[in-house]
């Protein structure tokens, strides 16, 4: 997670789990974020789903309307991950 990346209420961890080259998952972890914004954002998550690591960096996902904020603060670490891994 970044440090400075940040939903409207504070960071925005996730955990994103590779397989055989594959996001399998991207979860959050626990936030500070409101719930019912949270909420908005979270389908979000599943964005990733199934794709190589390669396709998942190049990846646009807008964010959503209402929950800009936490929305940009999961994309933004979801990135930093996949972008931490080897190539």
């Amino acid at each position: 997670m970044g440090k400075d990346i940040i939903g409207y209420k504070g960071p925005v961890p996730v955990q994103v789990t590779i397989k055989d080259g594959k996001v399998e998952s991207v979860v959050a972890l626990e936030n500070q974020e409101t719930p019912k914004f949270f909420d908005r954002a979270a389908p979000i998550l599943h964005s990733w789903d199934g794709l190589k690591v390669s396709k998942a960096r190049d990846l646009q996902v807008d964010a959503v309307s209402g929950a800009t904020y936490t929305s940009n603060a999961i994309i933004a670490n979801v990135h930093l991950a996949l972008d931490s891994l080897q190539p």
